[in-house]
């Protein structure tokens, strides 16, 4: 184990372990893990095959070979939450990672004073733990290690700033993240990995060859590819700051080392990086088509388009009164316009994505807009307006503390190129931003996904510039005169004992030797000139804004969850979890249940049993009219929804109390269908409203 932890990479390693560790045994016991909305639980029962009976791997919203990979773990240990923990994994992965870049940045910043290279880096010699180009290894310099590969002299006081660091980890996690983590959506767990990729991309040392770099950035490349398998729309929405970020990287180390822009070495470090995210990323892409090659799925994902464009983008169908005309020409009546209007379409198989995108194409019309739902000037009004107000809290305040100390970081290195390289990303971010402003998708889960995501590249800028700083420190010995003002470094007092002991008289000789060894022995360091003094004032500046900043926020961040998590715990023990249970303890029925009578499910992550067939689902949501929806039908002996539901006794329709259930007579009768509504149960829950159970039956 003392060999073990003689390694700065390991102590580093183990370090990040236990506090990731052990923040996840504080959440565990003080927080519950929740998933928020239906996307997620739906996601969660067709991997798990609590939807269809068996885990399927087509979960529609996330690509193939991921969807692949959890519903094998399912089919392997069915008992174990699989899709939960996998989230779970994906968030102490991303914070262990970003821990332990911050520590091998803080032992690389109290070794090299921010230098990654000795004395000889120009020299271009080959030597023992040197690149080719004569610069330090990253691995020596991990490992803490000179060029020669012997163990580097550590600064005084190290430790403090990992120590440092890791308190501004722990408050900005529970600031930024804590409701995130603890209410999963798989949106912003993919937008978490993708930032993580790009933050390890960017503080990866320039002084690596280049198959150094590429090495030390396999794990970028994979998380990245999980990412766009997650949920492939988020990371092409993230691309615009994605690329700033690869730019900055590209420009800031050319001019660090010397290299002109367009090299060899640059092409085989940067371009290589981007060439395999590529590939990965298309390779995925290429088996999720194939998985849905068939007819089947080729006509249900067109159905999936059409319907997210009118429900999701667009609000809703228009109304059938208003609108009878255009409607009575496309041959729908008023009562299916109300199954569209309620969501509850999955009953009519008259309406598919040929007929969706007819109602698309006349909305967009009557509403004089095309693609986008607003006009440039209306999406730069709300992003101006999101900007002076500072909307989202802390997301925002972290965002403008963040250009405003990398700003200052690059000016006071003489970095001038900060200058045009903040207002890409700004102009990039302006991108990502105007689109969703402009297509009309207002969701949390997409904004802070976007926050999240700028934070760790403004962090990772942020890094890379104090770097630069505390190589500025290092070249003017300021790190030997803040630890030791008198003038003394290492082992100087210990020498100056010695030497003072050295008597006169016949010892003047050996006095006068050995006052000219100490003159060598001692690390005299001139007091700091005004500038360093200034960068100093920045470092402990950049510390104490992060740390206030985090510090109220995280509070706050602590405050909302225990709300939330008490908000969720009475929700769900309220509505959702009696419904359930009903369902449960009436294994021999099926159950259709009317949309806005069950909007949002939520549901603990490490619910046990998360396997277990539902006899249950929604007439609607975005699996509907899919082929794991009609596999789910077929388990429960459905063959036609519509007549199996007015002709078998064992299918049944629930609605909350509060909501009318006239159309659903309405519509049958349009369908040819002499039907009567039933009501032959009632599930009670400490709510103002419990749920009713119907029964649609044939009327002789």
């Amino acid at each position: 184990m003392k060999k073990y932890l003689s390694d700065s990479r390991h102590k580093n390693t183990l370090l990040s372990l236990l506090i990731v560790g052990a923040g996840t045994v504080v959440l565990a016991v003080f927080f519950d893990v929740w998933f928020t909305i239906n996307d997620d639980v739906m996601i969660r029962d067709i991997l798990s095959g609590a939807y269809t009976g068996t885990p399927n791997a087509h979960c529609i919203q996330m690509l193939y070979p991921l969807g692949l990979l959890i519903s094998s773990l399912y089919r392997l240990i069915p008992a174990l939450p699989w899709y939960g923990l996998f989230m779970g994994f994906c968030h102490c992965l991303c914070a262990f990672l970003i821990l332990r870049r911050l520590f091998t940045w803080a032992e690389d910043v109290e070794m090299n004073g921010g230098k990654a290279d000795g004395a000889n880096a120009e020299d271009g010699k080959s030597d023992g733990g040197k690149s080719n180009d004569g610069r330090l290894s990253d691995g020596n310099r991990a490992a803490g290690k000179t060029k020669n590969g012997k163990p580097a002299a550590r600064k005084p006081g190290a430790g403090k700033m990992k120590l440092l660091l890791a308190v501004l980890a722990v408050l900005g996690f529970t600031a930024i993240l804590l409701g995130k983590v603890l209410y999963i959506q798989y949106t912003v767990t993919c937008a978490l990995l993708a930032g993580t990729a790009i933050f390890l991309f960017v503080t990866t040392p320039d002084e690596c060859s280049p198959a150094e770099f590429n090495r030390e950035n396999i794990v970028s490349m994979i998380l990245f590819i999980l990412a766009f398998c997650m949920r492939t729309e988020m990371v092409l929405l993230l691309c615009p700051l994605v690329a700033a970020a690869g730019i900055y990287k590209w420009s800031a180390g050319t001019g660090k080392v010397g290299l002109k822009f367009f090299s060899r070495i640059n092409y085989c470090k940067y371009l290589i990086t981007v060439l395999v995210v590529a590939l990965g990323m298309g390779a995925c892409y290429l088996c999720d088509m194939a998985a849905y090659s068939s007819e089947e799925w080729q006509e249900f994902r067109t159905f999936f388009d059409n319907r997210t464009e009118l429900f999701d983008f667009l609000g809703r169908a228009p109304e059938y009164e208003g609108n009878e005309e255009f409607y009575d020409r496309i041959g729908l009546s008023e009562e299916q316009v109300e199954l569209l209007v309620n969501y509850n379409f999955a009953l009519d198989e008259e309406i598919d994505s040929e007929l969706l995108q007819t109602i698309i194409d006349y909305d967009l019309e009557e509403r004089e807009v095309g693609y986008f739902r607003y006009v440039i000037s209306d999406g730069f009004a709300y992003y101006r307006w999101q900007m002076v107000n500072l909307i989202d809290r802390p997301w925002m305040v972290v965002i403008v503390a963040g250009y405003v100390l990398v700003l200052a970081a690059g000016l006071m290195n003489r970095h001038w190129g900060i200058w045009w390289q903040l207002g890409l990303l700004g102009v990039m971010r302006t991108v990502s931003w105007m689109y969703i402003f402009m297509r009309g998708r207002f969701y949390d889960r997409v904004n802070h996904s976007l926050y999240l995501c700028e934070i760790l590249i403004l962090l990772a800028m942020l890094l890379v510039e104090m770097r630069r700083i505390c190589a500025e420190f290092e070249k003017k010995k300021v790190f030997s005169w803040l630890a030791n003002p008198d003038g003394r470094h290492g082992n100087a007092a210990v020498r100056e004992d010695q030497f003072t002991e050295q008597k006169d008289g016949s010892d003047k000789e050996k006095s006068r030797k050995a006052g000219e060894d100490r003159k060598d022995h001692f690390n005299y360091r001139k007091k700091p000139s005004g500038g360093e003094t200034l960068r100093t004032a920045f470092c402990a500046g950049t510390a104490l804004a992060f740390g206030l900043i985090f510090g109220v926020y995280a509070v706050i961040g602590i405050q909302d969850a225990l709300a939330d998590k008490a908000a969720m715990e009475a929700e769900y023990a309220t509505c959702y979890e009696p419904l359930q249970e009903y369902c449960a303890a009436h294994p021999d029925q099926y159950f259709l249940i009317d949309v806005y009578s069950y909007t949002t499910s939520f549901e603990p992550v490490l619910l046990t049993g998360d396997s277990d067939y539902r006899n249950y689902d929604i007439c609607g949501g975005w699996s509907a009219k899919s082929p794991v929806y009609a596999k789910k039908l077929a388990y429960a002996g459905i063959e036609d929804l519509t007549a199996d539901l007015a002709g078998q006794e064992d299918v049944l329709f629930i609605s909350r109390d509060d909501r009318e259930v006239d159309w659903l007579a309405a519509y049958y009768a349009v369908k040819g269908y002499d039907v009567k509504v039933t009501a032959v149960d009632h599930i009670d829950t400490a709510a103002d409203e419990g749920y009713t159970v119907y029964q649609v039956a044939l009327d002789e």
